[in-house]
């Protein structure tokens, strides 16, 4: 019998978590236009270089981040700041900020990502690993990990499931984890929104 995690994109998005999906969808659009509007813009009427309109859209408000992050064996809030450290090159008072996190939280993750980072290149002579190109075009907006409506992985999987409609097994292969483990924290996930939703409801 199949296991109900290798199912189809749409086995298990309830009609809870439609408005969720809806909500994000819009979003991330908007985000993505906006994004790209921008750096149009200060690119014809400045002369600023490419790394230096990065850099202002990067301390913005909200901007998205590459699913490319995430194709590491570091925990999923390793990965979010130790790119914004060094892709972004913000300082961890600005990514605590960002992420609704005590400065502490955000300055140990930067260290344990540099530790483990140090290994994984110590072990292998070769590059490390890159996403497989399917997956290359897909981000997830910072914002949606400082609502700490769940833990940093469960908030990534929710929305990789819930908005962009992978399947357990394409996600698994994206954040190279089991897809039963994706399974498992999607459903975790889901009833932690649906909690919240039904709590926002009768209050």
């Amino acid at each position: 019998m199949s296991l109900p995690y290798i199912h189809g994109k749409s086995k298990d998005i309830s009609l809870e978590t439609k408005p969720l999906k809806k909500a994000a969808t819009r979003h991330l659009a908007a985000l993505q236009q906006e994004n790209a509007l921008l750096k149009a813009l200060l690119a014809e009427q400045s002369s600023l270089s490419e790394a230096a309109i990065e850099k202002l859209l990067a301390e913005r408000k909200d901007f998205l981040i590459p699913l490319s992050v995430f194709y590491s064996p570091l925990s999923t809030l390793e990965n979010i700041v130790l790119w914004l450290k060094e892709t972004q090159q913000l300082d961890f008072t600005t990514i605590a900020g960002k992420l609704e996190r005590d400065q502490r939280t955000v300055g140990d993750a930067y260290r344990r990502a540099l530790r483990k980072k140090a290994r994984l290149l110590a072990k292998s002579a070769e590059q490390l690993p890159t996403l497989p190109a399917a997956f290359r075009t897909i981000s997830v907006p910072l914002s949606f990990f400082a609502k700490r409506d769940a833990a940093p992985l469960e908030t990534l999987v929710f929305f990789l499931r819930t908005v962009h409609q992978l399947t357990f097994t394409e996600i698994a292969q994206a954040l190279q984890r089991s897809p039963k483990t994706m399974w498992t924290i999607q459903q975790r996930a889901k009833k932690k929104y649906e909690k919240k939703r039904k709590d926002a409801n009768t209050s």
